[in-house]
């Protein structure tokens, strides 16, 4: 039984270095081929973007790696072969696709009784109005202050604005709809929650999970030469700092809820109240 414990947790902490490796190529590939450039491969690839499914083909991608993945690790693939081969009459081998090394409560996906979720909703509730106006102050006091500059220092060299214009004026946070943002919730949230997830499991400990899990999160997005360089442009900073602080503020909710679900409603709510609010400021 201890050997079996083991190799489950092993086995999952594997597949997060194996997902951190996946978007660490993906992202470098994407840095290095989206300028222009030369040469048949390059032409290549300014055709795939072209292409009338390149678009669709790219979400489908996105949509395996953050929830397919984690829904695969979840799964018991011999219980699910034995579900199917009753309902078929023969058996289709999905043990080695369905790994079923991640649990529903270290995903906040599970575990949590009547009294429990209402009393997460509550709390979550609280911590995540405290998280908004924590987040709105920094943003107010950030955006006057750079307002402040002067014009050298506060202009960026972005498509947005002109020579000589503010930047923060220019080029105001762009607000996407509703259902985006949900949808983008979403993917971020599952993320999050399978990166927490290890090392709850591994450590069997809650609160140093949830924040070795934003360690590791960090360390990804370390890996993404746009992020890095996000933190160095005054207009691509907003976005950088805003999903960095949601991610950090969600950690936080979680490890209080424990509730992936309400973990998804309140980061849409707050990303939504953010950008709306920093449009406004803008």
């Amino acid at each position: 039984m201890s050997s079996a414990l083991i190799d489950y947790r092993i086995e999952l902490n594997l597949w997060i270095a194996l997902s951190i490796l996946i978007y660490a190529t993906s992202v470098n590939l994407a840095w290095r081929w989206h300028r222009p450039r030369s040469g048949r491969l390059a032409s290549w690839i300014e055709e795939a973007k072209g292409w009338l499914l390149a678009g669709w083909f790219l979400q489908l991608l996105r949509f395996a790696y953050y929830v397919g993945l984690p829904f695969c690790l979840l799964l018991n693939g011999n219980a699910v072969e034995r579900s199917l081969g009753r309902f078929l009459g023969f058996n289709i081998p999905l043990s080695f696709l369905m790994r079923g090394v991640l649990l529903p409560r270290a995903m906040g996906l599970g575990g949590l009784t009547t009294s429990e979720w209402f009393a997460g909703v509550g709390v979550g509730t609280a911590l995540g109005l405290g998280a908004f106006f924590l987040i709105a102050l920094g943003w107010w006091y950030w955006i006057r202050s750079v307002k402040e500059l002067p014009w050298e220092q506060a202009t960026s060299p972005g498509s947005g604005a002109s020579v000589g214009e503010s930047a923060v004026v220019a080029s105001p946070l762009p607000t996407p709809a509703w259902w985006v943002i949900l949808w983008e919730a979403i993917y971020a949230e599952m993320h999050w929650a399978f990166y927490r997830a290890g090392p709850i499991v591994l450590l069997d400990h809650y609160y140093a999970g949830v924040f070795l899990g934003f360690l590791i999160l960090n360390l990804e997005w370390w890996t993404n030469p746009a992020w890095r360089h996000g933190w160095g442009s005054v207009e691509q900073r907003r976005d950088v700092v805003l999903r960095w602080s949601l991610a950090f503020v969600m950690a936080i909710i979680f490890l209080f809820t424990r509730n992936l679900w309400l973990a998804i409603a309140l980061h849409w709510a707050i990303e939504m109240g953010c950008r709306h609010l920093l449009k406004a400021l803008s």
